[in-house]
């Protein structure tokens, strides 16, 4: 089967899962499920956006290839006033973090096929409880109400979910905040990067993003958002 069947057929099976209300987080008291929700597209209504036309050539893109397409979508559905956070390489995707210069929390995730460039948004966490950008934010009346998880929180319930699900493996001690949860990177014993899980700003729920395939790459990101620059 060819990398681009692959990717194909890993997006279908995922967005299925999803929208038959297939998506479960652990949470410390089990498992719970999660309704229905619409299709793909951050905030704009589309699926499977794409600012050129890259060639069917079955090569992979570029690191460079991507940031440049993902640079293209934000000026032409949001303005400069959003900015790419980070960028992370796996088999399956190339992932992206999106941020607002005028927010405290970040803004949203996506995900760019590896070969057409196209953009979606990311299922998941991102599209069920993002209260700002997400598919179900017309249900959270009150969009800024503070998040009664913290970050600590956030981190022991993640490594609550490891200890159980993925023994060995750990949370970086690190996360990133999005308006209604938070976004983790889990590591090996090595301290390498293998993946990411979501914890619920609300009830410290768990829901482990297993459709990325293994991470090949943390990128660097393409602009850093005013506090980033501070930092070097």
């Amino acid at each position: 089967m060819s990398k681009k069947r692959k990717w194909i057929l890993t997006t279908v099976a995922v967005a299925a899962v999803i929208l038959a209300g297939g998506g479960y987080a652990w949470g410390r008291l089990g498992y719970s499920g999660f309704g229905m929700m619409g299709g793909f597209g951050t905030g704009s209504g589309m699926m499977g956006f794409s600012t050129s036309n890259i060639s069917s050539s079955g090569k992979r893109l570029t690191p460079d290839r991507v940031e440049a397409e993902l640079e293209n979508f934000l000026l032409s559905y949001y303005d400069n006033s959003f900015y790419i956070e980070e960028v992370m390489e796996f088999s399956n995707n190339y992932y992206a973090q999106i941020g607002h210069k005028d927010e405290e929390t970040l803004a949203f995730e996506l995900l760019i096929d590896p070969y057409s460039g196209s953009i979606s948004e990311e299922p998941g966490p991102n599209m069920m409880w993002n209260r700002s950008y997400g598919q179900m934010r017309w249900r959270f009346w009150n969009k800024n109400r503070k998040m009664s998880v913290s970050e600590p929180e956030a981190v022991t319930a993640a490594q609550e979910y490891l200890d159980r699900y993925q023994p060995g493996s750990k949370a970086e001690p690190h996360a990133d905040k999005f308006n209604g949860y938070y976004t983790i990177h889990t590591v090996n014993k090595k301290g390498e990067v293998t993946g990411m899980l979501s914890v619920n700003g609300y009830n410290s729920r768990v829901w482990y993003h297993n459709w990325h395939g293994a991470n090949l790459a943390v990128l660097s990101s393409g602009t850093l958002s005013e506090e980033d620059n501070e930092e070097y």
